[in-house]
């Protein structure tokens, strides 16, 4: 029998689903996601998008029925048989053999995510992204794809750029809803996303059925022309009874109301499409900026990102300005970076303990305040692995930037912390005359690298 058509919507959803996920975390599930295991899944897609379309137009052609004249209604009841026959002929190979694909995929999977591995060398597991964070880097990217997609729907003949921002915009909201709850305004964000694709599918399924549909009133009209030339050859055409029959049975009048009744729901379509691109793609955007950030909030917050610029002189902004005294030394150790700081300013001293773990712009970063008591007791582990420096900060923005004076070495450094990796501001107006180059991540810059 035929599958319903709210079971095979929940099946092509769920495989929907699971096509994403692999899809947007594949870098971090490794066999999981392998290529066979991905084809596997589009094809299981693929071969239940013909039943899909089918139920989708048989639904909506059953709804048009009080919107017909009686001879139209001949049309509209023809057109039914064929979906309906159609649907039958699909529907007798089509279950078993997907749910056999299914059964395999479905065991593969379970034995490649049975155990998830992660690496054991210390500084890479602890570099390892967060499910947060590595949504939030899936997130940009789709983001951008997004806003391409849609900036290029201009008018009702933009079918293409409509779909293919229908298909980003649900990687999007599968992507965005097992955190939506992490994240502001989540439950807002899917629902908006929801009802886009509701108004892309509307207009994708109004055009494919018309073009459908076009084909049929095509053979339609083939078949009655057939049918009167043989009645001429049998001398029938001057027949009213058979004529009157013979126009009772035509489904073209039908056909031809039909496809004027999709052109309109096309035409609506867009116009709502159009209206929601004005007055709903700006909220949206908002929100997905929203989201990034708040997923990248999820993540490990003992984390250090952060570009360095080696700079030709003290920039006149800071000079004369209050300044950090910093004291700094580094216990043996060379994947485990281990600092003990002293830190004065005016009359008040502080103390702390660092350690630090990878090397780059993101790096493992935990700190802790801590007491002179211990900070003395540690001081002489470091000695010939000390840093001494003046440190001036400037707020600049929503950026804090750092300009560190060395006392050992004739050296001015400039640092900013980041919220993302990916981000490489310009330096601002007052700080870029003095900037010679970017270091980030160069050895000889690092500050462990520098003591003495």
């Amino acid at each position: 029998p035929a599958p319903a058509p709210a079971a095979l919507h929940d099946f092509r959803v769920a495989v929907r689903r699971l096509r994403s996920f692999l899809r947007a975390y594949a870098s971090h599930l490794g066999d999981a996601a392998a290529p066979a295991i991905q084809r596997q899944l589009r094809v299981m897609t693929a071969a239940t998008g013909t039943n899909r379309d089918l139920d989708v137009q048989l639904g909506w052609l059953k709804g048009q029925t009080k919107h017909l004249t009686e001879r139209e209604r001949v049309g509209a009841a023809w057109l039914v048989r064929r979906l309906e026959q159609r649907r039958r002929d699909r529907s007798t190979r089509l279950p078993k053999r997907e749910a056999r694909r299914l059964a395999r995929v479905t065991r593969r999977l379970e034995a490649e995510l049975e155990e998830f591995t992660l690496p054991v060398d210390v500084v890479e597991s602890a570099l390892q992204p967060t499910l947060a964070l590595a949504t939030a880097d899936r997130l940009d990217q789709l983001v951008n794809t997004f806003e391409t997609r849609l900036a290029a729907i201009q008018s009702i003949d933009d079918r293409e750029a409509a779909h293919r921002a229908r298909i980003t915009g649900k990687r999007l909201r599968y992507l965005i809803e097992p955190l939506a709850s992490e994240i502001p305004e989540g439950a807002e964000l899917v629902d908006q996303f929801k009802g886009l694709q509701d108004l892309l599918g509307e207009f994708n399924d109004a055009h494919q059925f018309g073009m459908t549909l076009a084909d049929d009133i095509a053979r339609a009209t083939s078949k009655q022309e057939r049918r009167f030339s043989r009645a001429v050859l049998k001398g029938k055409v001057l027949d009213e009874g058979w004529l009157r029959r013979a126009r009772a049975r035509d489904p073209s009048p039908g056909l031809a109301a039909l496809r004027r009744r999709l052109q309109h729901r096309e035409e609506e379509a867009f116009e709502r499409i159009a209206r929601w691109l004005v007055n709903q793609a700006p909220i949206l955007k908002r929100r997905l900026t929203a989201a990034g950030r708040a997923l990248r909030r999820i993540g490990p917050r003992d984390r250090e990102i952060e570009r360095k610029y080696l700079l030709r002189s003290l920039p006149d902004l800071v000079v004369g300005a209050a300044a950090q005294h910093i004291d700094q030394g580094y216990l043996p150790g060379s994947q485990l970076v281990e600092r003990v700081r002293r830190v004065r300013l005016g009359g008040e001293e502080r103390f702390y303990r660092t350690v630090k773990l990878g090397k780059g712009v993101e790096r493992v970063e935990i700190e802790e305040e801590t007491s002179a008591e211990v900070f003395q007791a540690m001081w002489p582990l470091t000695s010939g692995r000390r840093v001494r420096k003046r440190r001036y900060r400037v707020v600049y923005g929503d950026l804090t930037w750092e300009i560190d004076e060395f006392l050992d070495h004739p050296l001015i450094l400039a640092e900013v912390e980041l919220p993302v990796a990916t981000l490489d501001p310009t330096p601002p107006e007052w700080l870029r005359p003095y900037v010679v180059r970017q270091v980030s991540g160069e050895p000889e810059y690092l500050n462990m690298n520098l003591a003495c």
